[in-house]
């Protein structure tokens, strides 16, 4: 168990297989360290799907539009112990009595099933095989045949519509979130600063990232803190109609008088996402993690 303790913990695991901990339904590494695995009632040691040779679309912002489809090939057979993803998946269809609906735990076998899956659709890739990936075609779908060259472009005759031409919709802007008012006269924005994604959970694992933004913080203007006896490191605390965070103040005329700004990668009693929640977006039902009208505060040192 040390053993395989130590090889998860090292930086050839997490870059070869990404040896993980399941804890329930969240896949997790070091389940003492993550807040999802408070849920879990089962740990166990897996290795990805992306440890074994597998096509893979990419999902990155600069290759959408061409949807080119790569082979990750495995470089390094996991340590004993960790169980694959297939296995496990193929073991849970087993256990609840339906092994025919993963016969294989290879993942050729599952890609192959999945391509004559997505046969006739609008993202058909059935022509992409391991072999032609590996014999270096570079590929692009939808891959209607296995002669099919690929589709680096999109629409080029016509588009997925009635009359095969492009449906424009003329749409309202609308300003979502709150408007300040009497009682929350400012307002909040959100987003992200370059060190941490999304929730920070691995990038908060990282010393350097960390060393370099370690906790939240909300950016407002001198004239702001001023009115409100806040100065640059200041604990200042920000409430909405929600909840109410406590973060540290970080002074710059960067921002707008009225506007404060802070990241949203802490959750728990740090999380600025709490300050906004709200109602849903009427066509899309995503919460308006943005903006919120809200009231700021010293907080006196304890």
């Amino acid at each position: 168990m040390k053993r395989r303790m130590r090889w998860e913990n090292s930086p050839a695991s997490r870059s070869v297989h990404q040896t993980s901990t399941i804890t329930a339904a969240f896949a997790c590494r070091r389940p003492r360290r993550l807040r999802t695995a408070r849920w879990g009632s089962i740990a166990d040691c897996r290795s990805r799907w992306d440890g074994s040779a597998r096509p893979r679309r990419c999902s990155s912002r600069a290759e959408i539009r061409s949807q080119r489809v790569l082979l990750r090939e495995r470089y390094l057979d996991a340590p004993p112990g960790p169980r694959s993803d297939l296995f496990i998946l193929r073991e849970l269809a087993r256990r609840l009595g339906a092994p025919a609906l993963l016969p294989s735990e290879e993942p050729e076998a599952v890609f192959d099933e999945l391509r004559r899956a997505s046969a006739g659709g609008r993202a058909d890739y059935s022509g992409v095989t391991y072999a032609r990936l590996r014999n270096g075609e570079r590929l692009v779908w939808p891959v209607p045949a296995v002669d099919h060259p690929g589709t680096p472009a999109l629409f080029t005759h016509a588009f997925p519509t009635a009359d095969g031409r492009a449906a424009f919709i003329d749409v309202n802007t609308e300003i979502a979130g709150e408007s300040p008012d009497e009682r929350y006269p400012w307002t909040l924005t959100t987003g992200r600063v370059r060190e941490h994604y999304n929730s920070g959970t691995q990038t908060r694992r990282v010393a350097r990232l960390v060393a370099a933004v370690g906790e939240p913080y909300a950016e407002i203007h001198p004239a702001l803190a001023a009115q409100a006896g806040i100065s640059d490191g200041d604990m200042m605390r920000i409430s909405s109609r929600r909840a109410s965070v406590a973060v540290r103040a970080r002074v710059t005329e960067t921002i707008r008088p009225e506007l404060i700004f802070a990241p949203f990668h802490w959750g728990g009693h740090q999380s600025i996402n709490a300050l906004v929640g709200g109602s849903l977006d009427p066509h899309s039902k995503m919460p308006p993690f943005k903006r919120c009208a809200v009231r700021i505060e010293a907080v006196a040192p304890s």
